[in-house]
């Protein structure tokens, strides 16, 4: 099975859970919520509980820049819906 059918697989078995995961680069399928360092420059992803483990993955920057991306318009997002929730509030 290559790449490519896991994604499909995860995609199909998780429905919208399944995008906790990413695609990084050619040989990686990732955990988001797993994601503790982005080294675009170094060309290293680090993967952390923050307690038990940590790896760290050789990525092309390329890859990482995307990946890096991929969570500022996440964050993006995130907080303008807080936004709204909290105005929503406020005008209540």
């Amino acid at each position: 099975m290559n790449l490519a059918q896991m994604q499909q697989v995860l995609s199909d078995s998780l429905k919208e859970s399944a995008s906790i995961f990413a695609r990084v680069g050619k040989r990686y399928i990732i955990n988001l919520t797993y994601v503790y360092q982005i080294g675009v420059l170094r060309q290293k992803l680090v993967l952390s509980d923050g307690e038990v483990f940590a790896y760290q993955l050789n990525i092309s920057k390329e890859a990482l820049k995307k990946l890096k991306e991929l969570y500022v318009n996440s964050i993006g997002r995130h907080t303008q819906q807080t936004d709204i929730i909290n105005n929503d509030e406020i005008n209540n």
